[in-house]
């Protein structure tokens, strides 16, 4: 199974790093992620686009949506990802190691 997970993001410099550490330290590592810019004025994307180049098998991708609602932002990851199990997650969670293998396995059953 390949996984996508989707973040759509509005001004989260002060978040970022423990959203991408958080995913980098999983124990399922996604396929895919995707950022998604909801019209940021800070350097959330410059963050992001760092870790893509020190990270790069986390296959980072960013995504400018504009000023749209985080829902709208998510449906354009949806429409852009590319793998059969797509995860929506909020960027400035302290989520578990185990978060992203226990969705799978949930969606397995």
């Amino acid at each position: 199974m390949k996984i996508s997970v989707i973040l759509p993001f509005y001004n989260e410099e002060k978040t970022i790093e423990l959203t991408i550490e958080c995913l980098r330290n999983q124990s399922l590592i996604a396929n895919e992620i995707i950022f998604v810019d909801s019209g940021s004025d800070d350097n959330t994307a410059k963050i992001i686009n760092e870790a893509a180049i020190k990270y790069p098998s986390l296959n980072i991708t960013i995504l400018f949506s504009g000023k749209m609602s985080p829902s709208s932002s998510v449906n354009l990851g949806i429409k852009k990802s590319i793998n059969n199990m797509v995860i929506y997650m909020d960027c400035g969670l302290d989520i578990p190691s185990n978060w992203l293998e226990s969705q799978a396995v949930n969606y397995d059953r």
